[in-house]
This record gives structure tokens, C-alpha cells and sequence, in this order.
């Protein structure tokens, strides 16, 4: 009997879980390497930007949205609070809603600046196989969800 070639074979889930990764890492090395003159990471920059989206946003709301523990988010958000970016208005129903400044504004023009070379060599890539990466990732997403009733976190 004759072996198929391993180009013929399905991916093993394997194969997705080290592709993912592969990819996860260079997006990451490549953006906290376009911040890094800005002295911020990518992570804060992505909670940057989350608030630009939604000013009503708290630290566990914030969490939910990046699929990250509320204390992570929260340590961000005071790093963020020392730096002049955000401004953490005092306890309401004891939560604390951070607000962008002007000075975090400012440096979330200069991520997307310091990112746009980024962005365009991943614009390189067609719009039918972007599409077809979304469609993926979305199906593996839904595959992996938790089951009901369960926190995100625990799955």
C-alpha cells in the first residue's frame, strides 16, 4: 500500500496549536518592538485603545474584553495612571473608570503611527485569505468555547 504524502494529510489539532502560537509570538515580538521607543507594550496600548472605544469601561469590563484576569488589567491600568495616560476617576458604586488624558491620546497617535508598517505587510496579504483567517479562527473559537455556565477563565 502506498503512503499519502504529508501535504495530503489533514492538519493534526497539533498543527493548529503550534501554527497559532508561531503567530501569536511574532505579532507580539513585532508590535512591543514598534512600541518600544513609546515606552509602552502592546498590551497597554490595547487597553489604550479599548477606552477610546468605550469610555465606560472599568477594569473588569476591560478584562472580559481582552480575555484577562481583572488583576492583570488592573496593573496596566496603574501603570497607566503613573504615566500620565489614563486618569482613574475615584470609586463610583466601587468602581473605578479610567479615562484616557490628553497625553494618552497623544501616544495612542504615535502607537498607530509606530504600527502602521506592521499593519501594512499584514494588508499585503489578500483580502480573500484575510477573510478566510477570520472565518477560521472564528469556527476554532466557537469550537473552543466554554460550556455554559462556566467562566471564560476556567476553560
Amino acid at each position: 500500500m502506498m503512503e499519502r504524502p504529508v501535504a495530503d494529510l489533514p492538519p493534526s489539532a497539533w498543527d493548529v496549536i503550534d501554527a497559532s502560537r508561531r503567530l501569536s509570538r511574532r505579532l507580539a515580538t513585532r508590535l512591543d518592538e514598534a512600541l518600544e521607543e513609546l515606552e509602552i507594550s502592546y498590551a497597554q496600548f490595547e487597553i489604550l485603545e479599548l477606552l477610546t472605544r468605550d469610555r465606560n469601561a472599568h477594569a473588569a469590563a476591560i478584562a472580559r474584553r481582552l480575555h484577562e484576569s481583572r488583576q492583570i488589567v488592573s496593573r496596566l491600568l496603574l501603570k497607566l495612571d503613573r504615566a500620565g495616560l489614563v486618569e482613574l476617576l475615584p470609586p463610583d458604586g466601587g468602581v473605578r473608570v479610567p479615562l484616557v488624558t490628553n497625553n494618552g491620546a497623544r501616544r495612542i497617535r504615535y502607537a498607530t503611527e509606530a504600527t502602521a508598517e506592521l499593519r501594512a505587510k499584514i494588508a499585503e496579504v489578500s483580502p480573500e485569505r484575510l477573510r478566510a483567517f477570520l472565518a477560521v479562527v472564528a469556527s476554532l473559537e466557537d469550537a473552543l468555547r466554554p460550556p455554559p455556565g462556566r467562566p471564560w477563565w476556567f476553560g
